[in-house]
C-alpha cells in the first residue's frame, strides 16, 4: 500500500515525449527513476568496441593462433549495453528487469567463450576422450545450446513487451524501432549461426587432423564476425542514437 512516489516522471507517457529517448527510466517499486541516457550509453559502447578492438589486434599479432576469446569478452558487455537501451525504449520500465537483461546475455557470450575454448583445446590436443558419451569432438555443443536458451529466455520478453508496445501505442511506434527491434534479432541469430557453422567445419578438420581446413575456418570466422559485428555496431546504435540526437529535449 505504500505510494509510487516520483517513481515515474510525470510527463512519461505525455505523447509529445513519448519516444523522446534522449532519456529513459528504468524503475522499481516506491523507488525514483533511474536516468539511463542513450547518448551515454552508446558512447560507451562504441568506446568498448574500440579499446577491446584494439587489445583483440595487439594479441592476435602476437599470438595469431590463440583463441579467439576477447571477442566474446566484449561482446558480452558491448551487447548487453544494446540490450538494456533496445529494452527501455521498447517500454521495459523495472529496473532489476533490464538487470537481469544485461545478465543473461552477459551469460549467453560467456558460453560463447566457453565454446571456443573447448574447441581450441580440443584442436591443439587431438583428444579422443569421451566426457559422459560425449567425444571430445562434440562437447563445445553444450555451451552453444545453452547460450541459445539464453538468448531465447531473454529476447522473447523484448519482442513480446515490444509487440505490446506496437498494439497499444499512440501515436504509432517510429519506423526507427521497429527496424532496431527487428535487426537485433537477425544479427543476434547470424552471430550464432557462424559460431555453430565455424565450430563445426574446425571440429570436422581437427577430427581428420586437416590442419589447413582449421585455420580456413576459423579466419573464416573472424571474417563474418569483423563483418557482422560493423553492421551491429553501426546500424543499431545509430538507429537509437540518431532520434536522441535530433529530439527537441524542450518539448514540455
Amino acid at each position: 500500500k505504500q505510494p509510487f512516489k516520483h517513481a515515474f516522471p510525470s510527463d512519461l507517457m505525455h505523447k509529445e515525449r513519448l519516444y523522446d529517448f534522449t532519456n529513459t527510466f528504468g524503475v522499481e517499486y516506491n523507488t525514483p527513476g533511474v536516468h539511463i541516457n542513450t547518448g551515454a550509453v552508446v558512447c560507451v559502447y562504441f568506446f568498448l568496441a574500440c579499446v577491446f578492438q584494439i587489445w583483440n589486434g595487439e594479441v592476435l599479432n602476437h599470438s595469431p593462433d590463440t583463441p579467439r576469446v576477447i571477442t566474446y569478452l566484449e561482446y558480452s558487455l558491448s551487447s548487453s549495453l544494446m540490450m538494456v537501451l533496445l529494452g527501455v525504449n521498447v517500454g521495459i520500465l523495472e529496473l532489476y528487469q533490464l538487470m537481469g537483461l544485461f545478465g543473461l546475455f552477459f551469460g549467453m557470450n560467456m558460453l560463447g567463450a566457453c565454446a571456443e575454448l573447448l574447441c581450441y583445446l580440443v584442436e591443439n590436443d587431438h583428444s579422443h576422450v569421451e566426457v559422459l558419451g560425449i567425444s571430445a569432438y562434440d562437447l563445445w555443443f553444450i555451451p552453444h545450446i545453452a547460450g541459445w536458451g539464453l538468448f531465447l529466455i531473454a529476447y522473447i520478453p523484448v519482442f513480446v513487451t515490444f509487440c505490446f508496445t506496437w498494439h497499444c501505442s499512440e501515436p504509432l511506434v517510429p519506423w526507427f524501432l521497429i527496424t532496431a527491434v527487428i535487426l537485433e534479432l537477425l544479427c543476434f541469430v547470424a552471430f550464432g549461426c557462424v559460431q555453430f557453422m565455424g565450430m563445426w567445419c574446425r571440429m570436422n578438420a581437427a577430427f581428420t587432423s586437416h590442419a589447413k581446413e582449421v585455420t580456413d575456418a576459423i579466419r573464416w570466422m573472424d571474417a563474418w564476425n569483423i563483418g557482422l559485428s560493423f553492421f551491429a555496431k553501426t546500424s543499431l546504435a545509430w538507429l537509437l542514437l540518431g532520434p536522441a540526437l535530433s529530439v527537441d529535449v524542450s518539448v514540455r
